[in-house]
């Protein structure tokens, strides 16, 4: 990631930022670049559980076409 320091900052969308899937990819970029965030998450239990997180920047929103659409959250099993 040396590399990646010196060059630029990278911005990154999170659509669906809920944190049902581990992402060390991801943490390794946060941790050692100059690194960005805007996440998305409508799901509001999952929404207040990111936004303690003051080094990123999250929205209690869905991602769509503008046009009213039925929300289905499927909570996965473990």
């Amino acid at each position: 990631m040396d590399f990646i320091k010196e060059l630029v900052s990278i911005e990154i969308c999170d659509i669906g930022a809920g944190n049902s899937e581990v992402t060390p990819f991801l943490d390794n970029i946060i941790t050692n670049c100059e690194t960005h965030i805007a996440g998305f998450e409508p799901n509001e239990v999952e929404f207040n559980k990111l936004i303690k997180n003051k080094k990123k920047k999250y929205f209690n929103y869905a991602i769509g076409d503008g046009t009213k659409k039925k929300f289905i959250f499927v909570k996965h099993l473990e």
